[in-house]
């Protein structure tokens, strides 16, 4: 019993590292500091982050501008458990990521993002075509959804039943259109 004892204090002490807590904070962020920790990726890529970003209140995904200067726009994203739906192909991490978008491009490509809310657009989907699924009537899952963004329009399709739907939604109207072809 006491070796018993003895390997398990040994073991915690020396073998149960805790997981060091993260050095971004939002704080620090929007003062300018710790921008050199900012992961770089595509206006495409922030487009399918932030499209598929669910209700905020739920608590399960934190995304937000937090600092802008003349080159980047830096965007926080803390998840707070795997939500692969929304993660689409990057893999899951607890530890909050910092995001640096090209300012540029993000006002060529993508300036109306704050305006833009996937959930509502997917919830606008549904009720075009009537889907009702096991968790709640009128809503699609966002797996089920593809995203294209072109200017002040966003191209959707969704696969549902070996069917494919497409549709159109422009941004400033917030106006949905059924089947493009």
């Amino acid at each position: 019993m006491k070796k018993a004892i003895l390997i398990l204090s040994i073991f915690s002490i020396f073998g149960c590292e805790r997981q060091p807590k993260s050095p971004l904070t939002i704080d620090k962020i929007r003062n300018g500091e710790q921008l050199h920790l900012a992961k770089e990726i595509s206006v495409s890529e922030f487009f399918q982050i932030w499209i598929r970003r669910d209700l905020p209140w739920k608590g399960n995904i934190q995304i937000m501008k937090v600092f802008q200067d003349d080159d980047y726009i830096y965007f926080f994203e803390h998840l707070f458990r795997n939500q692969s739906v929304y993660l689409g192909k990057r893999p899951f991490t607890k530890e909050p990521q910092l995001f640096k978008v090209d300012a540029l491009g993000m006002q060529s490509q993508f300036a109306e993002y704050a305006y833009v809310d996937g959930f509502e657009i997917r919830k606008l989907c549904s009720k075009h075509i009537a889907y009702q699924n096991e968790t709640s009537s009128n809503r699609f899952p966002a797996s089920l959804f593809e995203y294209e963004l072109k200017e002040d329009i966003i191209f959707l399709k969704i696969t549902i039943d070996n069917k494919n739907l497409e549709f159109v939604y422009h941004i400033h109207k917030k106006e949905l259109i059924k089947d493009i072809k």
